[in-house]
């Protein structure tokens, strides 16, 4: 780091360490140090587990459980390891604030956004009149470029699209002119057109008002484009750290020229044109119905998907690329017959849109799907021997609990996880483990097709390269079909034997 600048944040000799019940201490983090200058942009990187979130926690000291601090993390002249939760409560929000990956768990689904804007400013402005609050949001929201949103501050989390409530959590971050923001994974879960607008508005937010940003991410595309300087982490300690362009141009650790080089490669080949068709789609339309006019009393649709044909051939992956927004999620939840829609679904020969509820239930063990977040998505009160069996047992697929447990064992080995974790619940696991953990939860079902929307989007870049391996591996050995949705381009062409595009509710092959 450059000698003359002065820092913002200086954090020393860090150790952070998990107290369990017995008073023993397992220590995550091992005594690193970082500097974040005024007004710079610092990256913090490495894969799942290296220890890069607990520490962006760690500087207001929020992360959660039983957890000793020893070190230092100076900011403004004082050591925040050493001040009482009052003291941090001031610096918090509006010295210090933080964006998330997920805006939509750390956003109140039972406020809506304007009361939320709202609160992070008369919170740290005692006094303000409610008019000030009223033009700071207008003002907020201008910065951020939802200026539209003036009109809608009733509207809640779940009434916005992904980069939405993203550049709602920024102008939450920014609200105060905060001298120090911690991104963590802040564009992860956005295509990449809305990723690359966050990363602007970041930038422009950064140069007006002078903060600094420590960003922790493992999307290096966003570090070379945002980063002055940066630090790599692996097993809780700083491996190598450098000027951004000098350290991709001349990386010197062994670890970091892995995770330079950790883009996915292209598995598949292609599909004999007289492959048996499994799945074909034909005029698929999705509307959701809208109330407009005068007390609500004029009904119109808002069409999402739109005269959509597409097929799906035994053993081949499809991929679905589209912006967020795109409709791309709504497809496959009418595909799932989850979401009503009209037009004809046939899969194996079966007209899946006509069966009716029994049916429709008894034959979905034949479709799975696996969700971009398998933490959102796995029960947190199963252990993961509960998770993987349930959709077995609901259906009732083996004749006995011997059978199923060996079935189970089975699926455990193809996904590549330990017997041991059958015990463990889904946070005491990582995220390319819970990810393994719902691609076997939908395998021991035996599907012929499985839907993997955005299935690695939340994974780094070498643990999204091994799920895109064994997602391979898996249909090789098999024969799975898979419709494959992704807003990375690479992950498409990796796994994809075909390629789709779906933008403004219309596919066309690409």
């Amino acid at each position: 780091m450059v000698e003359q600048e002065i820092d913002q944040l200086a954090i020393k000799d860090l150790k952070i360490s998990f107290i369990d019940k017995k008073g023993i201490a397992s220590e995550m983090v091992h005594g690193i140090s970082l500097a974040i200058p005024k007004g710079k942009v610092v990256a913090l990187v490495g894969e799942s587990g290296a220890g890069k979130s607990i520490t962006g926690l760690a500087i207001p000291k929020l992360v959660p459980g039983n957890i000793r601090y020893d070190g230092e993390i100076n900011f403004a002249g004082k050591n925040l390891l050493k001040l009482r939760t009052n003291e941090l409560r001031k610096i918090r929000g509006k010295d210090i604030t933080l964006i998330f990956q997920e805006p939509m768990t750390a956003l109140n689904p039972l406020h809506n956004i304007g009361k939320q804007l709202a609160e992070i400013i008369t919170l740290h402005n005692p006094g303000i009149t409610s008019n000030m609050v009223a033009f700071r949001v207008s003002e907020l929201l201008n910065q951020v470029g939802l200026s539209g949103f003036v009109n809608r501050l009733d509207n809640y989390p779940h009434q916005l699209s992904g980069g939405q409530r993203q550049r709602i959590m920024i102008a939450m971050a920014i609200a105060n002119e905060p001298k120090l923001l911690i991104a963590d994974e802040p564009t992860t879960a956005l295509d990449t057109m809305t990723s690359n607008e966050i990363i602007e508005l970041l930038k422009s937010i950064k140069k007006k008002i002078g903060m600094a940003i420590l960003i922790i991410t493992h999307d290096l595309s966003v570090v070379r484009a945002f980063s002055d300087y940066i630090y790599v982490m692996k097993d809780g300690n700083i491996v190598e750290h450098n000027a951004a362009e000098a350290l991709f141009t001349n990386p010197q650790h062994a670890y970091t020229k892995f995770l330079i080089n950790s883009e996915p490669e292209k598995l598949t080949g292609s599909i004999p044109e007289n492959t048996e068709v499994l799945l074909s789609v034909n005029n698929l339309r999705v509307a959701y119905p809208k109330k407009i006019g005068l007390f609500a009393l004029t009904k119109s649709e808002n069409i999402v998907l739109d005269n959509i044909n597409l097929d799906i051939r035994v053993g081949e992956t499809l991929g679905l690329i589209g912006p967020s927004g795109s409709g791309k999620s709504s497809l496959a939840l009418s595909l799932l017959r989850l979401i009503k829609s009209t037009g004809m679904i046939s899969f194996a020969g079966k007209r899946i849109d006509l069966l009716n509820k029994d049916e429709l239930r008894k034959f979905r063990k034949n479709f799975q799907i696996v969700f971009q977040d398998p933490y959102a998505s796995l029960n947190p009160r199963f252990n993961i021997f509960d998770a993987i069996a349930e959709g077995a047992l609901t259906h009732k697929i083996f004749k006995t609990e011997n059978d199923l447990t060996v079935a189970l064992y089975k699926v455990l080995d193809d996904v590549g996880l330990k017997l041991e974790y059958l015990k463990r619940y889904p946070h005491e696991l990582s995220g390319g483990q819970r990810q393994r953990v719902a691609i076997a939860r939908a395998l021991i079902m035996n599907p012929k097709l499985i839907i993997l929307d955005e299935p690695t989007s939340a994974l780094d870049k070498p643990i999204q390269k091994q799920t895109l391996l064994l997602l391979y591996n898996l249909q090789q050995k098999y024969n799975i079909s898979y419709l494959l949705i992704s807003h990375d381009r690479a992950v498409i062409n990796a796994l994809s034997h075909r390629v789709a595009a779906i933008k403004e509710g219309h596919v066309q092959y690409v």
